[in-house]
């Protein structure tokens, strides 16, 4: 059977929201979120916090500009087919998952056309290439299965 996986439209901008990455404590599982703006966006964070539910390690953050998070290393990241993989967290990784897992995969058209600034669409050859499918979904189990339970709910 064939699988379909159909572009969302989804940009990297859609996973931002949260980030899964090394304590820099502990560097044991740690959690940057973000809350956003007056107006929803989750860009431009007024008030972030990374939490590590192992040491108790906490550090809030107010009004910082860019995106932070994306200065710790990432806890869902690995070796794979010789280069990189990594996700922000689960739900980019099973968006990639999906992706991946697809047979058939179908691009991103709005009422204006075809698009070609999703996150998909970006995605490295290595990734898109079928013949590297099974090693990225084994890379992809194993980097779920390294997120503690209780974040996984």
């Amino acid at each position: 059977m064939d699988h379909k996986f159909q572009d969302e439209g989804k940009t990297i901008y859609d996973f931002i929201y949260e980030f899964y990455v090394k304590c820099p404590q502990c560097e044991k599982f740690a959690v940057v979120k973000s809350f956003p703006d007056e107006k929803g966006s989750f860009l431009f964070y007024e008030k972030r916090s990374l939490i590590c539910g192992f040491c108790g390690f906490i550090k809030v953050y107010k009004n910082s500009p860019g995106i932070i998070g994306s200065d710790y290393p990432l806890w869902l990241e690995s070796n794979c087919c010789g280069e990189k993989l990594w996700a922000y967290n689960l739900e980019h990784l099973e968006y990639i998952e999906r992706f991946v897992y697809a047979s058939i995969r179908e691009g991103y058209c709005d009422e204006h056309g075809w698009k070609n600034n999703s996150m998909v669409s970006r995605l490295p050859k290595w990734i898109k290439n079928g013949k590297n499918r099974d090693e990225i979904l084994r890379c992809i189990e194993k980097m779920r299965r390294s997120v503690p339970e209780k974040a996984r709910a």
